[in-house]
């Protein structure tokens, strides 16, 4: 009988050991599989923010622009060079910063893709035109939108109700005879309390009452339309 015990004693032993070795394969191809489809992910996401940042480029004429270092490569993200303008983190694209750089032409709807964006700043570039992409609406993680000395019409889309995140939104008219926004100014505007800062809208052509919600926020910073 003892024989007997201890055979089964070492055949718990292997069993175990082979159960662990097991254990340690199947993790070990997990683990390469999690780091593989990371990698796919993070590719894939690479190109498409490529690709989106390349059809901005080429919409608001690119190669007259003042700055341009690093655009038309195929990762906004990695360097060097890095491009010129674009902020990011982990991978993602954050911010657009070109003011005073030329741009001339239209916003891609594409940009509402860029779904991690806080920041576009396109300031002083009288030659970016056309009415403003309702997909900017679905960019939830924007902080600041600056459009100033810009030459945008046409109302502000109802979709800009859902930049639930903006702190700052500028687009003070350029000067005339450039073109202008229009319409009224949005009541959902006034859901952005208390976390807007500021809400410029000067020299535009664009009617309505400023929301209660707003005017009683006493760090918001107003030019608006007399």
């Amino acid at each position: 009988s003892g024989l007997i015990i201890i055979s089964t004693i070492k055949k718990m032993t292997t069993m175990r050991s082979f159960r662990r070795g097991g254990d340690m394969i199947s993790l070990f191809f997990v683990v390469v599989a999690c780091v593989f489809f990371l990698y796919v992910d993070t590719t894939v996401r690479a190109n498409e923010q490529g690709d989106i940042l390349n059809e901005f480029f080429v919409a608001t004429n690119g190669s007259s622009w003042t700055a341009k270092v690093g655009w038309g490569g195929p990762d906004p993200c990695q360097g060097p060079p890095f491009w010129s303008g674009v902020s990011c983190s982990l991978g993602n694209v954050t911010g657009i910063s070109l003011p005073n750089n030329k741009l001339a032409g239209t916003l891609p709807s594409s940009l509402g893709g860029l779904g991690s964006l806080i920041t576009l700043y396109l300031d002083s570039n009288p030659g970016l035109t056309g009415t403003l992409p309702d997909s900017l609406g679905q960019l939830t993680q924007l902080r600041t939108l600056m459009i100033n000395h810009c030459s945008f019409y046409g109302s502000i889309p109802s979709t800009f109700s859902g930049l639930t995140s903006l702190w700052v939104f500028q687009a003070i008219a350029a000067p005339a005879p450039r073109p202008k926004l229009t319409g009224t100014l949005p009541s959902w505007i006034g859901s952005f309390s208390p976390y807007l800062q500021s809400l410029w809208l000067d020299g535009q052509n664009i009617n309505g009452t400023i929301p209660a919600s707003i005017r009683e926020v006493g760090q918001t910073l107003i030019y608006f339309p007399s």
